[in-house]
């Protein structure tokens, strides 16, 4: 088995793959219930694409409210939707510590 996988369980497929510094991680469905998590995760992944190109555009980071505005959302939304993106992140990737 390839290192960084945990073994055994069922995995249902594959919702994707990310680079994180110098590695890459599969997402494995490893529940069908993670089917919900795979669109929570997409929307972390949407806002961090939103924040890049802000920052390159502002030629600064971005503050939340500009991050909220931008994605028509209230500040307390985009922490919540971040905040359920990273849970979802963290069900769906599974990798040894």
């Amino acid at each position: 088995m390839p290192s960084g996988l945990i073994s055994g369980g069922k995995v249902y497929g594959i919702a994707g793959c990310i680079k994180f510094l110098e590695s890459y991680y599969l997402i494995l469905v490893t529940k069908m219930k993670h089917i919900l998590s795979r669109q929570f995760f997409e929307w972390l992944m949407a806002i961090s694409e939103v924040k890049e190109n802000l920052h390159k555009d502002l030629n600064k980071e971005p503050t939340e409210g500009e991050l909220a505005a931008t994605v028509n959302m209230t500040v307390s939304e985009l922490r919540k939707h971040i905040e359920v993106g990273q849970a979802a992140r963290n069900k769906l990737i599974k990798v040894r510590p």
